[in-house]
């Protein structure tokens, strides 16, 4: 099986997705402090000459126009990772990174002529500005964003060398002689109990696999540990549920990387 790893020889080598909500906050909030740290104490790009009612309370509008791109983006990242890709690599987060930096540079500019200097835009002080007032910014600015992410990166994958280490591979035994089927816990999608049989999905280098075997679901159940019962008929890795919609008397559960919804029991309770 395939193992996620960064390489720097290859833009296309899969590695995990290690953004979250809470580490996007985190990160865009210490990008703020630097940045107002510059603007404000330092008196960066002429704001130690800007005057105007509530300038500070003014100035501090830039602190939207950068945290607010960040979680947008995050949440492109991760519908494409879970909706479409199912993996992330050098290549993507490159693209991403640096449509990024152009939106918040883009936000900054409008909040500039808009807020701060109550003009028009035009395209001329857009290049104006974005090469002038917020390109430079962008090599004091990014250090922090590669500590974080390289730091956060390194415990994501130390975490899953460790995982790898105590239970490499599961291995789901059926009821006929020498009957089984082979993955690891993390790469199990769902069951699906078909009469007599059961039907395994789960990922194996990217690709979505199915595996039927002659066994009873609970039986399965016993041998999958984080499983979940979700129905009589299906057992789910509650990581890949994306969500859970219905009312109390019919509900289903999204599975992202199948892209299908099953069947969900009123008794089921999401993490």
């Amino acid at each position: 099986m395939k193992s996620n790893v960064l390489s720097r020889s290859s833009p296309d080598i899969e590695y995990p997705y290690v953004m979250t909500s809470e580490r996007v906050l985190l990160l865009s909030f210490l990008v703020v402090v630097q940045f107002f740290v510059i603007i404000f104490f330092l008196g960066a790009s002429e704001t130690a000459e800007y005057s105007a009612t509530f300038k500070y309370l003014r100035l501090s509008g830039y602190a939207l126009c950068i945290m607010i791109p960040f979680y947008l983006f995050y949440m492109l990242e991760k519908e494409m990772y879970q909706r479409i890709t199912h993996s992330w690599n050098l290549k993507f987060e490159l693209i991403s990174k640096t449509l990024l930096i152009f939106t918040i540079l883009s936000a900054c500019y409008f909040y500039n002529v808009w807020v701060i200097n109550g003009i028009s835009p035009d395209v001329y002080s857009y290049f104006y500005f974005l090469f002038w007032y917020g390109l430079p910014y962008v090599p004091v600015l990014l250090p922090i964003c590669l500590i974080y992410y390289k730091w956060y990166l390194n415990k994501e994958m130390t975490i899953r060398e460790q995982t790898t280490e105590i239970d490499p591979v599961l291995t789901i035994q059926g009821k006929n002689r020498g009957e089984t089927v082979q993955f690891r816990s993390e790469d199990f999608l769902i069951a699906e109990a078909e009469q007599n049989y059961v039907s395994l999905y789960y990922l194996e280098e990217g690709s979505i696999e199915r595996s039927v075997i002659r066994s009873a679901l609970k039986d399965v159940s016993a041998q999958i540990p984080g499983a979940h019962r979700v129905h009589r008929s299906y057992l789910a890795n509650p990581e890949v549920i994306d969500k859970v919609v219905g009312n109390t008397r019919k509900r289903e559960a999204y599975i992202a990387h199948l892209d299908r919804h099953i069947p969900v029991s009123s008794s089921y309770v999401p993490e």
